[in-house]
């Protein structure tokens, strides 16, 4: 059932008809660089770790790295009063000792606030004992606004670039929120996830004083944070322009004319713009799988899907949990087993517990919003991918009759008189863009969108064709192509014109339009030889801050490399890219073949 090869993925044709040639990606996580565009086309990078912006502008709190210095000043006492507090409804206050100082009240006071944000704090006299002593009620609505306001400095915002290296976006902001003691991580923003197995560049938003996220570089050694600057309004999903890639090429194997052939139909005509392998997990479960049961409502399907024991899961007590479960139907047992709760299976597992086994789709809601409509858009990108297919494979690569494109392009290629060279103007495509939770796709009206005739085929390139994504709220092509897509979504027992609106809101589909084709831009490209597979052959923006000079070339080394730049719009895949490029088979279990069989023969190479 695992999507290990792309033609699992509907993923079987290609673009340009050149040989291509062989090579190894990604065998460390420094050959692969990801700088993100912002939406002034601008590539981010970090160039800057100082801060000197004006502290009067945004209220700073003072830095304290250390969480049980914080907490400490309370009692064991205390404590568990607070809990008490916190857990018995029926308990409308508690007192603490108010310390024997101004100073020491102050550092109760801001425990108590990293500690328990839900309550609020204040000093009191003890008639009885002549002594001042702390009040700790739940907060209200206004106070708790209050308390966010001393622990988030919201008079602006904090706008910064961060750089990470072999962490995934969500992990690394997870662990600068627990870094700076804040309770919840929802208040750093970004406009898009980048790879884990990568070095990458982008930028975030948060409510919190740059002198704080300075911080961090003291405290994490992959994750750095610089460039610092003021915005009024955070990043949103979708606000960026797309990707740098700057990738090395290990071992490349091919003839240097196959090479200059492949750069230059790459760099002229693109490739097909199919979602990659890593849209579909990397687990013996694809999430279109899971998509499928949910766009049916069998919601037991989906629980014994996400809950299926997996041969390559790495997690021990993961595994150990899934295998519990599936053997006893414990779902104590399960949790039990389990180090951390956190994973879509802890979550589902904690819904089972609190809702019963008789309440499926209640527990299955409690996974978070954006990781349960990954999987029905998983399933859309899985039928774009076969639609796709089929079109090149039986209709070819120029556009046809019927063929969708933007209203805007449509215009501009027409006025144009026939320039097919003339590129479109965006004007309306960046007013339509849109971010449909992880799907950044084109979501228009019929108005903004146009069917070609034969008429006007002479004008348009393949560049240009839209796919829909299959929705209750998109048209689909006026040719052939339209029945394809209740053709392929049948074999999986569904109907486009019922199981695209869904009973519950979140699964409901509405669709998008998707360019069939893609074209790089900003490509270069060198080579490079070297006899250590461990040295690294690309200059991150660390390095090239602290001054560390890149690799040099070994005239005399044994193995080429190749070391690439391109650009890419969002929600593009560089593996794709790379695939029509090199014409070359880059699923997981081919490449760690290739590294192994790399890394063995450097060995040998430095044995003789």
């Amino acid at each position: 059932m695992s999507c290990r090869q792309d033609t699992d993925v509907g993923i079987t044709s290609y673009l340009n008809p050149h040989e291509g040639f062989g090579g190894i990606i990604k065998m460390r996580f420094q050959d692969f660089l990801v700088n993100e565009i912002d939406e002034n086309d601008q590539v981010v990078h970090l160039t800057d770790v100082t801060c000197n912006l004006p502290k009067n502008e945004v209220k700073v709190e003072p830095e304290n790295t250390n969480k049980e210095e914080i907490v400490d000043i309370l009692s064991d006492e205390g404590k568990e009063k607070l809990l008490s507090l916190v857990d018995n409804k029926e308990i409308e206050h508690v007192f603490l000792k108010g310390g024997a100082s101004k100073d020491e009240r102050a550092k109760i006071h801001q425990a108590i606030r990293y500690l328990h944000p839900q309550l609020e704090s204040r000093t009191v006299d003890d008639s009885d004992k002549e002594e001042k002593v702390i009040k700790v009620t739940r907060a209200t609505e206004n106070s708790r606004g209050q308390n966010k306001k001393r622990l988030y400095p919201r008079k602006q915002l904090c706008k910064f670039v961060l750089f990470k290296r072999n962490i995934g976006t969500m992990s690394a902001i997870s662990q600068m929120a627990k870094c700076l003691h804040l309770h919840k991580a929802n208040g750093f923003q970004y406009a898009g996830t980048k790879d884990k197995r990568a070095v990458t560049a982008q930028l975030v938003t948060a409510p919190v004083a740059p002198e704080r996220l300075r911080g961090l570089n003291k405290l994490k050694t992959n994750i750095k944070v610089g460039n610092f600057s003021y915005c009024s309004k955070p990043l949103q999903l979708g606000s960026l322009r797309g990707n740098h890639f700057t990738i090395v090429i290990r071992n490349i194997t091919g003839s240097e004319k196959d090479i200059a052939t492949a750069f230059e139909s790459f760099t002229t005509n693109g490739f097909i713009n199919y979602f990659g392998l890593q849209r579909f997990g990397t687990t013996s479960v694809p999430t279109h799988v899971v998509g499928i049961a949910i766009l049916k409502s069998k919601w037991q399907e989906v629980v014994n899907l996400l809950l299926q024991p997996r041969d390559d899961e790495t997690d021990i007590n993961l595994n150990k949990a899934l295998k519990e479960y599936l053997e006893s139907g414990d779902v104590d047992a399960a949790l039990k087993c389990l180090k951390y709760k956190s994973s879509i299976e802890g979550i589902l597992l904690q819904g089972l517990k609190r809702f019963g086994k008789t309440q499926l789709l209640q527990a299955i809601t409690t996974i978070p919003r954006n990781m349960r409509k990954m999987y029905v858009h998983a399933y859309q990108s899985y039928i774009w991918n076969q639609v796709a297919s089929k079109r090149f494979k039986e209709l070819g690569f120029k556009p046809l009759a019927g063929d969708i494109v933007l209203a805007d392009v449509y215009e501009n290629r027409i006025s144009s008189n026939g320039d097919k060279d003339e590129p479109p103007v965006k004007k309306l495509r960046s007013e339509i863009i849109s971010v449909e939770d992880d799907v950044n796709s084109i979501k228009c009206s019929s108005e903004d969108i146009k069917f070609l005739t034969e008429k006007d085929l002479e004008h348009f390139k393949i560049e240009d064709v839209l796919l829909p994504l299959p929705g209750h709220d998109v048209k689909y092509p006026e040719n052939v192509v339209k029945n394809w897509y209740q053709e392929i979504m049948l074999k999986d027992d569904i109907n486009i014109d019922i199981h695209m609106v869904h009973k519950v809101k979140d699964y409901s589909l509405p669709g998008a339009y998707r360019n069939i084709v893609t074209l790089p831009s900003r490509v270069e490209y060198d080579t490079i030889r070297y006899d250590d597979y461990t040295v690294p052959l690309l200059q991150t923006d660390l390095e090239k801050l602290n001054d560390i000079e890149e690799t040099a070339n070994v005239p005399d080394g044994k193995f080429l490399a190749m070391r690439l730049q391109f650009s890419l719009p969002s929600s593009c895949y560089a593996t794709v890219a790379l695939r029509e490029l090199m014409k070359t088979d880059l699923s997981l279990s081919a490449q760690k073949k290739l590294n192994d069989d790399h890394g063995s023969v450097e060995v040998e190479t430095k044995n003789d």
